[in-house]
């Protein structure tokens, strides 16, 4: 079966040892946080709103290519380990579902 987060916890700390705490955020504040933050963002795509615009659009054709061979579950929790291809992406694919 596939590596899972909570199958990994299970086999590096053991059953029944370990509890996970999740924090939410709103995934758009969250992408947009990000593109601002990381300087590789503005020197691919241009900086302020039309490169953020640039970056969604790339996103979003990238995943919807995903969907068409992989399916969206797939694409959703594997994109980058799915091909070369969607590797090169710069990708954060839970802020887009």
């Amino acid at each position: 079966g596939a590596v899972t987060l909570p199958w990994l916890v299970r086999s590096v700390h053991g059953p029944g040892s370990t509890r996970m705490l999740a924090l939410l955020r709103n995934p758009a504040d969250r992408l947009y946080a990000a593109f601002n933050f990381y300087q590789h963002y503005a020197s691919r795509y241009g900086a302020g709103v039309e490169g953020f615009e640039k970056y969604i659009m790339e996103q979003i054709a990238a995943f919807q290519s995903c969907q068409v061979v992989h399916g969206r579950r797939s694409c959703a929790l594997y994109f980058e380990s799915l091909s070369p291809e969607f590797e090169d992406v710069f990708y954060h694919c839970d802020q887009l579902i």
